[in-house]
Formats: structure tokens, sequence, C-alpha cells
């Protein structure tokens, strides 16, 4: 016969390994869905960056790092806030970025792009508003939309037209 002290625990022992196996019951239901891509994955051989892949801004920027040659100087527009410009940044190094605030003047973007002699000009999502509507329909040609399939919009842009002299 056993002392009761060691009784009690056997039963505390008992409790906590149930308590556990039944953790292990609900971590393995919540995580089947992921643990099975996971397996996938790791069976096709796609591993690493995961998380990357499926983000659609992400993406786009890995198109855009094959579009624009490594010595190309691009005009990113972006709200400070967002912090696109970072991730932008660093994806499409060693590009040389001049980032603009979305409020800026027709004007002061011409006058940019011929100081910075600036190849192309990235919208992303959110910045293809209403006030940047002129870049995409502009008569003169200055601007030519590149075909991708992600988020925002980018253009070429035609530097042998764009004298500067621009006044608002």
């Amino acid at each position: 016969m056993l002392p009761s002290c060691l009784r009690h625990n056997r039963a505390l022992v008992k409790i906590i390994a149930g308590l556990w196996l039944l953790q292990l019951g609900w971590l393995a239901w919540h995580y089947a869905p992921e643990a099975l891509e996971v397996t996938q994955r790791l069976a096709s051989g796609e591993v690493g960056g995961a998380v990357r892949q499926e983000d659609a801004y992400y993406r786009w920027l890995g198109e855009l790092a094959e579009l624009l040659p490594p010595t190309a100087t691009y005009i990113f527009i972006d709200r400070y806030e967002a912090g696109k410009y970072l991730e932008t940044r660093y994806v499409l190094h060693p590009r040389r970025m001049v980032r603009l605030n979305p409020q800026v003047t027709p004007a002061f973007l011409y006058d940019r792009i011929v100081r910075e002699q600036a190849e192309y000009l990235i919208l992303p999502e959110g910045e293809a508003s209403v006030t940047w509507k002129y870049v995409s329909q502009s008569d003169s040609h200055l601007f030519q939309a590149l075909p991708t399939s992600g988020p925002g919009m980018v253009f070429r842009v035609n530097l042998r037209q764009v004298t500067g002299g621009f006044y608002d």
C-alpha cells in the first residue's frame, strides 16, 4: 500500500498529462490547414518566404525588379505614413528611388523628373487616385503605362519630351 501523498502525486501527474494531451489535440485540430499547406510546400520543394509569397504587393515588387533595369531611377509616389517605400526600396535595390508625396503638383513632378532623370514612375495601389489621372490620360505620350499584374501602376517616362521650365 502506497502512502497517501504518492497517491495524490500520481493523480496530479495523470491530470497534468491529460491536460497536456488535450492541448496537443486542440493544437492539431486548430493548425491542421496550415500543416497540410506546409506539407505540400515541403513536398514540392517550395520553401522559404511563404508569407511574402502570399502578399500581392511583394509579388508585384518582384515583377518590377525584373521589369526595371538595375541602373534605373524611378519616382515612387507614397505617403510617408504608408511606409510602402521602405519595402519597395529594399526589393528594388540597386535602382535609385526618388520618393514624392501624392499631393505634389504636376509641375513639381515634371521638375523632379528632369532633375533626377527618372525613367519610371511608380504609383502603388492606394495612390492611383483622381489627382493622378492626368498621368494615365496624358495626350503627349510622356507616360507610357507598362503591363503589370500587381496592385499599382508603373509608367515609363519619355525623358525626351520633358523639357523643364514648368510653372504652377
